[in-house]
């Protein structure tokens, strides 16, 4: 693939992969269209047009892919904090529906949809590939429900566009300890996930239950690498799952910690306190009844299949 000859319209290029895969299509010579909100996140250069507009924003969109080749769908709403199922599956459904009708219009050479292993059923202690079962028993999840439908629908335009979906797992940067979600926090939430957490993605629900629930994590660059390998090589048609190291959420911890030089948070949490906690049923404690009603599960998965194919 001469990159010089092919232009990506992306999506999320200013989330935390967005910002990373930006920069690295761009190193390798790629022209790129972004679509961005807020046109202060990211300035248009030699290489990037910076496209203003909304993901539901069809006409806009439209007329960035008349001269796109390749499609990269990276953004979505996760807010945690956000009841509105509306907006979930306004962004997350509806968005990605509307770049598939467009691509299809406009005869993308290639379609990269970025999902999530939270799309999959529970995996035990087993890692499990891309035929895994899909997570259909979550309701209140209101991410992992919007992801499910968004794939499904994905799904059905296999035979009429090429698609490549990919799978990351926990992504970690040790550069940035932000999250997407961890901006949105506030009150005792977000002094729950400094104090206790440690300002860690993902440190919180590490410390809920099980110490050696297992986790599958990949460091951001790793990802970046797998995604432009599903880019350049990724088989039409395909699924891949984007992960690294199967790990306990103790021992990810540990290594986290060490990288951001702090000490750990000497005790975990019971899962029947956020069951104690639910019965209360109140607003600001939304998320523990998620987690009561959803606890976390193990997330064990193998990347064999993308290792071999795509790097």
């Amino acid at each position: 693939m001469k990159q010089k000859n092919n232009k990506i319209f992306i999506t999320g290029a200013t989330g935390k992969i967005g910002k990373v895969l930006l920069k690295k299509l761009l190193s390798k010579g790629y022209q790129v269209k972004a679509l961005v909100r807020d046109p202060k996140k990211l300035k248009s250069s030699k290489d990037l047009e910076v496209i203003v507009g909304d993901i539901g924003d069809k006409n806009i969109i439209d007329n960035a892919l008349i001269d796109c080749d390749y499609l990269i769908h990276l953004a979505a709403y996760q807010n945690a904090n956000n009841e509105n199922k509306d907006e979930f599956f306004r962004v997350n459904v509806k968005g990605t529906k509307i770049l598939l009708d467009l691509a299809k219009r406009r005869k993308i050479k290639k379609f990269l949809y970025i999902s999530t292993v939270m799309v999959f059923e529970k995996t035990g202690r087993i890692p499990r590939n891309e035929n895994w079962n899909l997570n259909l028993s979550e309701k209140d999840n209101l991410y992992v429900v919007s992801k499910v439908k968004a794939l499904r629908i994905v799904n059905r335009y296999k035979d009429d566009i090429p698609l490549v979906i990919l799978y990351p797992t926990v992504v970690t940067d040790p550069r940035d300890f932000s999250s997407n979600s961890s901006t949105k926090m506030k009150g005792w939430q977000k002094l729950l996930y400094k104090s206790v957490g440690g300002g860690i993605p993902g440190g919180l629900m590490s410390l809920i239950g099980d110490k050696n629930r297992i986790i599958n994590i990949i460091y951001i660059e790793d990802l970046v690498d797998l995604i432009v390998g599903a880019l350049e090589k990724g088989k039409v048609g395909n699924d891949y799952i984007l992960g690294g190291r199967n790990v306990s959420v103790d021992e990810y911890l540990d290594e986290m910690c060490r990288l951001k030089k702090i000490k750990k948070f000497p005790f975990r949490i019971p899962l029947f306190l956020f069951k104690f906690l639910a019965f209360f049923r109140l607003p600001m404690f939304k998320i523990v009844q998620t987690i009561a009603k959803s606890p976390p599960c193990d997330l064990c998965f193998d990347s064999t299949k993308a290792r071999k194919e795509l790097v």
